[in-house]
């Protein structure tokens, strides 16, 4: 499994943190330079497998993606921050920004971010929920420009904030 943490993602940037190297298309981009480790996030075996899945997935599915272990939640990188991933006791919570508003039963929830985008979560609590429609959501999500959240990580926080 290729995962890797790091702190530093390949990107078109405008500016790289002096501190933590992260790159980002804004100049001066408030952001939290700390991380964490994945371990951290993922203590429950099942979990990291599961999570491990996800991100193979989306590697072999939807295009390469670096992960990045942060205080408030795991983040998947490609060009931009596309997915979040909150582990909880007994799932992995995904938050993604779109611009549509879905409706399926998978959707545990659905904010308006902006005026053209919304922000969904979606609960993952076995490799069967990695399906071909959730991975088209991701997909949707990988191939917006960036730019779709105004200011806003995946997590849905605005990006000045601890772990944004």
């Amino acid at each position: 499994m290729g995962v890797a943490n790091t702190a530093s993602v390949p990107r078109a940037a405008a500016w790289q943190c002096p501190n933590c190297h992260r790159s980002f298309r804004r100049s001066r981009q408030p952001h939290s330079c700390r991380s964490v480790s994945l371990e951290s996030h993922l203590r429950d075996r099942d979990l990291r497998a599961l999570f491990d899945h996800l991100v193979d997935e989306v590697n072999q599915t939807v295009g390469q993606c670096q992960v990045l272990s942060l205080p408030c939640c795991i983040h998947l990188v490609g060009d931009h921050d596309f997915l979040a991933v909150l582990p909880k006791r007994d799932r992995l919570e995904i938050r993604f920004a779109l611009r549509r508003q879905l409706t399926s039963s998978k959707v545990t929830r659905s904010a308006r971010i902006s005026n053209t985008s919304y922000k969904h979560s979606v609960d993952v609590r076995t490799t069967a929920d990695i399906d071909d429609t959730l991975l088209g959501w991701v997909r949707e999500a990988y191939e917006l420009d960036g730019t779709l959240s105004r200011g806003r990580t995946a997590a849905g926080r605005p990006a000045g904030t601890p772990g944004g």
